[in-house]
């Protein structure tokens, strides 16, 4: 039974203390306060909200303190209040339980908020507490595709384990962001523009609060792509990347969920791959490989293609397909494509891994065909929302697609309006069978 605001301060209201001005119970009646001056949700509830979250995070010093606050005597009183004043919350909003939710404690005694459509408060710095909080949001991940910006890379194959113990169809489709902080205007925009949703920060205090003033929470929907991991950095943070990129390769290469990581980076990409990305990987050993199906795609200038396969490959009989189109618009990131697993003999930590394979793709046309010809292949692309396009890589065989808002791509007429042979029904699957019967791979020197 959902409690008037009057109600639910009373059912918190402990023996009158005098409390500091910063002290948790101040919070809490803070936010009693706030329910009791919107006690009708039915208008007010955004402005709720947004008067909550206010609350918290100018309080976020003190629920940090409270939350690490260790009294030998299981959760303090600072938790218990916090606590109970998100329980208000919680029976007094008609928000649904996937978008407002609270994580009191871990068991190993660790502690964090998680609060209001997908966003997760974490204090201190951590990615574990996520973890309860994907568990609670299971029911919800059955419509909606999850997505969780971390620092630690290591929260990409944690919350895939857990999701596939829990509910392996959830953990099969989901989406995964892992955000550096970088550039939070940039962050922030990606996100917004591309449409994800249901996004968990977890991040410091300072994160949080740069965070903040560039999201528009209203506005996120999901749309991220399977399995993938997109770092989103600029040129003076490639150093951070480079260690990060080497932190999700280890957690690929000892667990189940195998999937291609995307870099999105600013101009300086070719010394970034030419000096830090071989020298982290280098540190890796040969004798833990990844699947033959999981390599990292680095999204690329098409310029720069050639260069990248005479970097990474030292045999002159070796493939390299990263696929990019020359229809995008100046600066505008591209495709990437993976698959195999070629030694080489420059960038000696690669002797194991996967590679990275480079090839100039003269259409998109062509991109489909040797996408359709392989069980093996991972594609990311950042395309337009043309539904045209969207329902064509959906059928498409094996493969993962993740669709971004930029220029609509100049389709040939005969892919508008694919003419096929008359025993075929038409449509997306039949334009790629008919493709298969039509092109051949074009293999790189």
């Amino acid at each position: 039974m959902k409690l008037s605001g009057i109600q639910a301060v009373d059912r918190v209201t402990l023996k009158r203390r005098e409390y500091s001005e910063s002290s948790p119970a101040k919070i809490r009646t803070s936010i009693s306060s706030i329910l009791n001056r919107h006690a009708s949700l039915d208008e007010g509830s955004s402005e709720l909200i947004r008067s909550i979250f206010d609350v918290l995070h100018s309080n976020r010093e003190i629920i940090a303190n409270a939350i690490t606050e260790d009294t030998g005597k299981g959760i303090s009183a600072s938790r218990r209040e916090i606590a109970s004043a998100l329980e208000i919350l919680k029976d007094n909003t008609e928000v649904k339980p996937e978008e407002l939710t609270y994580y009191n404690k871990d068991q190993d005694g660790t502690s964090s908020i998680t609060f209001i459509r997908g966003i997760c408060l974490v204090f201190p710095d951590r990615w574990c507490p996520v973890l309860s909080l994907v568990e609670r949001l299971v029911p919800a991940l059955h419509t909606r595709k999850l997505s969780v910006v971390s620092p630690d890379s290591r929260a990409f194959t944690a919350v895939k384990i857990l999701l596939d113990q829990v509910d392996p169809l959830i953990a099969s489709r989901g989406g995964l962001v892992v955000s550096m902080f970088a550039t939070p205007t940039k962050t922030m925009t990606l996100l917004e523009r591309e449409g994800i949703s249901d996004v968990l920060f977890s991040g410091s205090n300072e994160d949080l609060s740069r965070l903040r003033h560039h999201c528009n929470y209203s506005s996120f929907r999901a749309e991220s792509g399977e399995g993938f991991s997109i770092i989103v950095t600029e040129d003076s943070k490639l150093d951070e990347c480079a260690t990060s990129i080497s932190d999700i390769f280890l957690d690929f290469s000892r667990s189940p969920f195998r999937r291609p990581a995307t870099v999105i980076a600013e101009t300086s990409a070719e010394e970034y791959l030419e000096n830090r990305l071989a020298e982290e990987i280098s540190k890796h050993s040969a004798g833990d490989p990844l699947s033959d199906m999981v390599s990292v795609g680095v999204i690329q200038d098409p310029e720069s293609a050639n260069k990248y396969s005479t970097l990474l490959s030292s045999g002159k009989n070796k493939t390299h397909d990263i696929l990019h189109w020359d229809g995008f618009q100046e600066n505008v990131f591209h495709p990437a494509l993976v698959r195999e697993l070629p030694g080489t003999g420059r960038l000696k930590g690669f002797n194991e891994l996967p590679l990275l394979k480079i090839r100039t793709m003269a259409s998109i046309q062509e991109g489909f065909d040797l996408v359709a010809q392989s069980g093996n292949l991972m594609f990311a692309s950042m395309w337009s929302s043309d539904p045209y396009l969207e329902d064509l890589a959906g059928h498409a065989l094996q493969v993962s697609c993740m669709y971004f808002n930029v220029a609509p791509l100049a389709l040939p007429n005969e892919w508008k309006n694919p003419i096929v042979n008359e025993n075929v029904v038409q449509g997306p699957r039949a334009l790629i069978k008919s493709m298969l019967g039509q092109k051949t791979l074009l293999h790189g020197k």
